[in-house]
């Protein structure tokens, strides 16, 4: 274990209290067929990022943040609008993934090279059973998957590959037209989205980025509040939800087929602010515990060796059970099958990494 001066007292006494915490996640993760990873904005702020209000902080406007986040400032003061976003991006850009993220590629790729061709038949056949056709076989996602809220395209630029990510949020260094599907000038699907260098400042209209298709403004394919013309419920990019759905769903098929299977959540960084991805991770969890125990008609004794979901934050982030509420109180989750490990993320992975 790690002691030094990067880390508070208080979070090595954490450490020390929680070894058999951190023991039973390593194991789990070491073992499990499938990882899917569950991100929040705590993962993205320890790669030096600001937060949304943070940024409109060092803006010296009156507007908040939320303002920033409503296509209603696109319209209204497009300039104002792209000294926010071009500077998100641009910061978005510049920034690296931090060691954790480095960690989870690693993950990835022992995933990948243990995945059988049993394993990679099944998942090829559920999607094209399923009709989903838009990428190959060598593209589809099988033992490994990351859901994140994050717009900042740090797990693609850490190596793991844009048909295993989700992000469901969008990304800053996408465009979109602003005029989404209205479009006039989109002609094909490559149309959708483009991806370009974007000023350091904007101050006139001539800085305003523009649809290369129809040459009005455009803007980034990031999913705002009120926000009907975002494009990334269309599919494709990294925001494809047609291509998570379909894999988790395969996800449950296997494990019920495949007595040795196992997955294991690992949710970083995820807050209660906004707990969409938190409530995605307990979704997840418990529909997968359901399916094991055919709702629990089975003998529960086991399941969490075999689905787990191992929840890493700053703070201790309490089990709310959301998949209880969503599935009318039909919920058999083993609380067993749920790990709370407080600290930073990429200090935390980098410490469960170091026991396999």
């Amino acid at each position: 274990m790690k002691h030094g001066t990067e880390w508070s007292g208080l979070f090595i006494h954490t450490m020390e209290e929680a070894e058999e915490d951190y023991s039973r996640a390593a194991e789990l993760i070491k073992k499990a067929s499938i990882l899917l990873i569950m991100s929040g904005a705590g993962m993205s702020a320890e790669s030096g990022l600001r937060t949304y209000e943070e940024i409109n902080q060092d803006s010296h406007s009156e507007l908040e943040y939320r303002d920033y986040c409503d296509p209603d400032l696109l319209r209204h003061n497009p300039i104002e609008f792209w000294k926010f976003w071009a500077a998100s991006a641009n910061e978005y850009k510049k920034a690296q993934p931090h060691k954790g993220y480095q960690i989870l590629k690693e993950l990835r790729d022992i995933k990948h090279n243990a995945c059988s061709k049993d394993m990679q038949d099944y998942f090829a056949t559920f999607f094209k059973e399923h009709d989903y056709t838009r990428y190959g076989r060598e593209d589809l996602p099988s033992s490994f998957f990351v859901y994140s809220s994050n717009v900042d395209g740090l797990f693609a630029k850490s190596g793991i590959p844009p048909t295993e990510i989700l992000e469901i949020h969008g990304n800053a260094n996408v465009l979109q037209c602003a005029d989404g599907v209205e479009c006039k000038g989109r002609d094909a699907e490559s149309h959708r989205y483009w991806t370009a260098d974007l000023p350091e400042t904007v101050n006139t209209r001539e800085d305003l980025p523009r649809c290369p298709c129809c040459k009005k403004i455009c803007r980034p394919s990031v999913l705002m509040f009120c926000d009907e013309e975002w494009i990334g419920l269309e599919g494709g990019g990294t925001s494809d939800f047609d291509l998570y759905d379909v894999w988790e769903e395969a996800v449950e098929g296997y494990l019920k087929e495949h007595d040795d299977a196992s997955i294991v959540i690992v949710e970083v960084g995820c807050g209660d602010r906004v707990p969409v991805v938190k409530m995605e991770s307990e979704t997840v969890l418990g529909d997968i515990t359901n399916v094991l125990t055919e709702d629990g008609t089975k003998n529960v004794e086991g399941v969490s060796d075999r689905v787990s979901l191992v929840r890493i934050n700053m703070k201790k982030s309490e089990f709310l059970d959301y998949h209880k509420e969503w599935s009318h109180g039909k919920s058999f989750i083993d609380k067993k099958s749920v790990i709370c490990l407080e600290g930073p993320c990429g200090e935390v992975l980098d410490h469960l990494y170091s026991m396999m």
